[in-house]
């Protein structure tokens, strides 16, 4: 049977904001009475970036925006679908019904699309993931609508169960489909944005009252991850063979200097890096606020990192012309913060698989990524007797208790050689130095 409607995207060019993008719209077509709307969204985009993601094999970064964007136009048409006889304002008033809505999958949508408009896309992604992982639970063993009364105890406690066996995305093998589950923190993960989801009020009353929220003591505990898991951090002589091989592609070279720009950075997060302006540099050093902190810290940290010959080699070989806003052309300023972060993702995950297969020429058999240049910055640190407070300062933590739980993970040969360096210099007297004294 012909469906009695049309979904499609639609840059709207008749308006123009003042980033000099365009707003993109949702064009809802009736066949019954040839009428249409366009129905708002949160995205906006450049001509340019537009038409760059619909090209026949897009970009990394615009690959991940069309699938979101191919989902958009998928869902809109499953609502449409359940109209019989299909009706546009009966569409749009369903639409616009959604913020008084009990359906789960529609609060989390909102959320998303705040989170968007907000230019928070990492927490976007970070609930639409979510999202989909309660959705594939619920296809499996729900029935129904899924609504807020049904996240009970029991609930959440067989949810988890499924997602440490089945939680992840099925993967097919020959004939065969296997599942897995997911790790304990990545499970603690969805399980906290699915209560900061309940947590969210509708039409300013909370979603549960206090007998009914499912979590807390003597109801549901999200579980916190393995906390045995121990920080890998390189030693000198590993760095050094990272540091002297030779043989790179230019890619892997360019993932060598970028991961050391990391390294001797404070280890600096490569989202920071990409972000760093002309304007932070001044004449002997830089300074930034980490992008993770920015928004969760009311006086986010400025850190502070003094420019050596290192620096100014990587970035006289892969830098701009000041006449750029950004140090390095990893990203557009004139790109919406979708795009943006796409293109630093990409920038990221480029710079690790690069910087691997650098260190197998090597002959470093560690599975090396950019947060260990953060922990070696930090392990070193510590060898070298670095005072906590300045450790602190130049990690960016906003205080002391986040600087001590981040440097117990790291291995007993780092916190033995840290304690052991208590000592130095005290020539302490033990009963088994004065037995070796006296002869015994």
């Amino acid at each position: 049977m012909d469906r009695e409607f049309d979904i499609s995207l639609e840059l709207d060019l008749r308006s123009r904001k003042k980033d000099g993008t365009h707003p993109l719209k949702v064009r809802v077509y009736s066949r019954i009475t040839k009428e249409f709307k366009r129905m708002r969204t949160d995205f906006a985009f450049t001509e340019d970036d537009y038409s760059r993601i619909w090209t026949i094999k897009p970009r990394k970064e615009y690959k991940d925006i069309k699938n979101g964007l191919e989902a958009l136009v998928t869902e809109y048409t499953e609502r449409a679908e359940r109209i019989k006889p299909f009706d546009l304002t009966t569409f749009a008033h369903r639409l616009g019904k959604n913020k008084n809505s009990s359906d789960l999958f529609e609060l989390f949508d909102g959320i998303i699309e705040a989170n968007i408009h907000a230019d928070r896309i990492g927490n976007s992604d970070s609930y639409r993931d979510c999202k989909k992982c309660i959705e594939r639970y619920h296809k499996a063993h729900g029935k129904g609508q899924l609504t807020f009364n049904k996240i009970t105890v029991s609930w959440l406690n067989n949810f988890d169960r499924w997602m440490s066996t089945e939680g992840r995305s099925n993967t097919s093998i020959g004939k065969l489909t296997k599942s897995r589950g997911l790790s304990e923190t990545t499970r603690g993960i969805y399980l906290r944005e699915l209560r900061a989801a309940l947590n969210t009020p509708v039409n300013n009353k909370a979603i549960f009252d206090s007998e009914a929220y499912p979590f807390g003591d003597k109801k549901f505990v999200i579980p916190t991850g393995n906390s045995s898991n121990k920080k890998i951090a390189l030693e000198n002589e590993v760095l050094r063979m990272l540091l002297e091989v030779t043989g790179l592609t230019p890619a892997q070279e360019k993932a060598r200097a970028f991961w050391f720009f990391s390294f001797f950075s404070n280890g600096m997060n490569l989202k920071d890096v990409a972000l760093l302006k002309w304007d932070d540099l001044q004449e002997d050093r830089f300074k930034f606020k980490r992008s993770k902190t920015r928004r969760t810290s009311k006086k986010p940290r400025i850190i502070e990192v003094f420019l050596d010959a290192y620096h100014v080699d990587i970035i006289d070989r892969y830098g701009t012309n000041k006449r750029s806003q950004y140090v390095f052309p990893i990203i557009d300023p004139a790109s919406t913060s979708l795009i943006q972060d796409k293109k630093i993702g990409y920038f990221v995950n480029s710079t690790n698989k690069n910087f691997q297969k650098a260190a197998k020429k090597a002959g470093v058999d560690i599975n090396i990524t950019s947060i260990i240049a953060r922990h070696s910055y930090a392990n070193k640190a510590m060898r070298k007797k670095a005072d906590p407070l300045n450790l602190m300062y130049s990690l960016g933590h906003a205080n002391f208790s986040t600087t001590e739980h981040y440097l117990s993970g790291f291995d007993d040969n780092t916190m033995r050689g840290v304690q052991s360096s208590i000592f130095d210099g005290l020539n302490l007297k033990t009963k088994k130095n004065e037995n070796r004294e006296e002869g015994f």
